[in-house]
């Protein structure tokens, strides 16, 4: 619960105190739970070394207990210290320990979902894409022998994002449409959303815009009709970000200004931010369809440097570093639209500052 209202020093106090008396009682398991987390705290906290101990530690706990089920989850969660200490090689480690643990428990649902996480950091933070593929497969297998629709649904999805990646689009598309009929059946529109997102990008990386506007668009609705703003939101921009590509200017810029109003209606800056550095963009484009030095531009600059610079006043207050960099190149070459490379130069330099901060 502090961890949860962002409190984690005042949560690591509690559950230290927590530890120290079930470790007076004997009681292995209530230690185990604690330590459990306390993982999370440290993780918060950004100290992934000390999770990764305290976690291994619970793990131990309950693997001498003979609780495979249990001790799959806590594996689970040293891998997720691993990734955050940016140790890769380890995490995938542990994520296949995870599998193996949840298969030897005999839990085809967590094997499951064990295996998509595993997938992920295959695919995301290895890119291993052979062995992504193998590990979906293996996803979809476990999720069917329990009928569970949705854990399916998310393997397949995988399976379609892995057969685009590897150049066959079509299969990609087949993949896609067997994994929104499993969530149909799932009654998940969520993950109908996924698979309808991921069409619209796999049409638009095939040339095919409009099909690809068609499936954003249906996305759209589906989250419309979830009543959640930042969903509405991510949905808009991806609309809004094919009429781009599309070079049809005028309605791109419209709904990026959407999305900017929905972002600050939830109150959410990094949907504000990710509109504003869409309209940046667009206005960018616009600028290269002038000869360099041609008066009538500047307008057009002067758009695209007061969106980057709006971009990167709000990164400032959602104080994330990794954002906070972005804005801060895409402000950079909105300089060098402008002419202004020294102050692009001064852009970029600080860009890397905040990335190794």
């Amino acid at each position: 619960m502090l961890i949860q209202t962002k409190q984690p020093k005042t949560a690591l106090k509690f559950a230290k105190a927590a530890l120290e008396r079930f470790q007076q009682l004997g009681s292995k398991a209530a230690q185990a739970h604690v330590q459990d987390s306390m993982g999370r705290i440290f993780i918060a906290l950004d100290k992934p070394e000390k999770a990764i101990a305290v976690v291994d530690e619970a793990r131990a706990i309950a693997e001498s207990l003979g609780d495979m089920r249990w001790s799959a989850r806590l594996m689970h969660g040293v891998a997720q210290a691993h990734i955050k200490s940016k140790d890769t090689n380890e995490a995938i480690y542990a994520l296949d320990r995870a599998v193996a643990l949840a298969q030897a428990a005999g839990d085809s649902q967590e094997t499951a979902r064990l295996q998509q996480v595993l997938c992920d950091a295959l695919l995301f933070k290895r890119r291993d894409l052979k062995g992504a593929l193998s590990t979906a497969t293996e996803a979809q297998q476990s999720a069917q022998k329990t009928g569970d629709k949705r854990a399916e649904g998310h393997a397949v999805l995988r399976l379609a994002l892995l057969s685009s990646s590897m150049g066959d689009g079509e299969r990609g598309l087949v993949l896609a449409k067997e994994a929104q009929d499993c969530f149909q059946e799932a009654f998940w529109p969520r993950g109908e959303a996924q698979v309808l997102h991921l069409v619209a990008e796999m049409r638009a990386h095939m040339g095919e815009l409009e099909a690809a506007l068609e499936a954003a668009e249906e996305r759209l609705t589906v989250m419309r009709e979830l009543n959640d703003l930042t969903l509405e939101a991510q949905a808009l921009l991806q609309v809004a970000s094919l009429h781009h590509r599309d070079r049809n200017f005028a309605e791109a810029e419209k709904l990026a200004k959407e999305v900017q109003q929905l972002g600050s209606k939830d109150r959410n800056l990094q949907i504000q931010i990710q509109a504003l550095m869409l309209l940046g963009q667009i206005y960018g484009a616009q600028v290269s369809s002038f000869e360099p030095g041609d008066k009538e531009a500047k307008p057009w600059v002067d758009k695209a440097l007061r969106a980057a610079s709006d971009a990167v006043q709000l990164a400032g207050k959602a104080q994330d570093r990794g954002l906070r960099a972005q804005t801060l190149y895409r402000r950079a070459e909105s300089m060098v639209l402008g002419f202004r490379f020294h102050h692009a130069l001064k852009d970029v330099k600080e860009a890397g500052r905040v990335l190794q901060q």
